[in-house]
């Protein structure tokens, strides 16, 4: 006898193991489906850190979900007994004329988020060097997240409150039938009331009506030596994010258990036609793109110890995506995360479950509903 679940979540990075925590914790009849077997390296979910920042630059109203966010990392770990969050504070710096730093004053005002002031001689006992005439601020709220060990929290979690979990992932779109949808897998068919897509940048394969809004970027993550043991936390060096005179951005995080420091560019052009395409490993072009600016910004590094490579699925606005899909009742997809929406995961995997079930949840839907590129 095939068994029939309330909700199928297809993809297990943070987004879909949030989510199907969230929906076990309900106590929803849930399975979740991967391609291969999370935490992995093929995705978006992999690079040990993720920066927690809530003075965002990019628009204020991520301020209160960024606070909403850290009080739920704090319950997963007190359910899992899992070391996640450190809120060790976030540097941030750039030109005083350039969006980032307006921005991210912007949401301190609204939203009262304290920030200090941080002189370029502070700037420079922080490991960061500054151009004299920048400013730099330190925020106290932000830090970073463990990444590997945040998917794997949610989905023991999910596993404890009685969903299934297999690596199994879908072959085709979600096929409706008489009682919600079935899906074709490797094995048997999975059937499911309602279906919850957090793909990543297999999105547009499940859900081809969206492939039109989702583009793939690459982007590798570097590691360099703390050669003088002035870049980990008790050294006062913060997790940072600046804006360069050349309009991109770099951030990093302090050395972590001997590993090194974590720097990458955030803004930058590298498209992939499919994940599949996916380059894992850094090549010396890698390297030339951001060895100027470490050399520039971070000249007590060392050399080079490791790099990887993830995957961006961006969205045209570089806003997510939280949607009930259109003209496909019962789907739902939580997509085009745009590179910076791995530490609001406990809160889009809330959002995500109360959609699917018809629940309450104060999350601003309408900011990031797909009508909003309609034409």
């Amino acid at each position: 006898m095939t068994e029939h679940y309330d909700v199928a979540v297809i993809g297990l990075g943070v987004m879909g193991a949030a989510t199907l925590s969230t929906l076990a914790r309900q106590g929803v009849h849930a399975i979740g489906l991967d391609r291969f077997s999370p935490p992995h390296t093929r995705g978006s979910s992999h690079g040990q850190t993720r920066m927690v920042r809530v003075a965002y630059a990019e628009s204020p109203v991520y301020a209160p979900m960024a606070r909403r966010s850290i009080h739920l990392w704090r319950e997963l770990e007190r359910r899992t007994g899992t070391a996640l969050l450190t809120q060790s504070g976030v540097l941030y710096g750039g030109p005083p004329e350039g969006r980032f730093m307006q921005g991210v004053h912007t949401a301190a005002q609204r939203h009262n988020i304290p920030l200090m002031d941080a002189p370029t001689g502070s700037a420079l006992r922080h490991g960061i060097t500054l151009p004299d005439d920048w400013p730099a601020v330190l925020e106290r709220e932000g830090g970073y997240v463990l990444a590997e060990e945040a998917v794997q929290a949610f989905l023991l979690d999910a596993v404890a409150h009685g969903a299934l979990v297999h690596n199994d992932n879908p072959s085709a779109p979600p096929r409706r039938n008489a009682r919600g949808f079935v899906l074709k897998t490797g094995s048997a068919p999975v059937h499911a009331e309602k279906i919850i897509v957090t793909a990543g940048p297999w999105t547009a394969h499940m859900l081809p009506v969206l492939a039109p809004l989702l583009c793939l970027q690459r982007r590798v993550l570097h590691w360099f030596a703390d050669p003088k043991n002035c870049l980990g936390e008790a050294s006062g060096f913060h997790p940072f994010g600046i804006e360069t005179a050349q309009n991109g951005f770099l951030y990093g995080f302090p050395a972590l258990d001997g590993t090194g420091v974590k720097v990458a560019q955030h803004i930058m052009d590298d498209p992939l036609a499919t994940p599949d395409a996916l380059q894992p490993i850094g090549t010396t072009a890698d390297m030339a793109h951001i060895d100027p600016l470490v050399e520039t910004h971070l000249p007590l590094l060392g050399g080079r110890k490791a790099m990887a490579a993830c995957i961006y699925t961006m969205s045209p606005d570089e806003h997510f995506i939280i949607d009930e899909v259109p003209g496909q009742s019962g789907i739902y997809v939580g997509a085009g995360f745009s590179g910076h929406g791995f530490k609001f995961a406990p809160l889009i995997g809330e959002a995500l479950a109360a959609m699917a079930m018809e629940q309450g949840c104060d999350f601003p839907y309408r900011f990031f509903a797909l009508g909003r590129f309609a034409t």
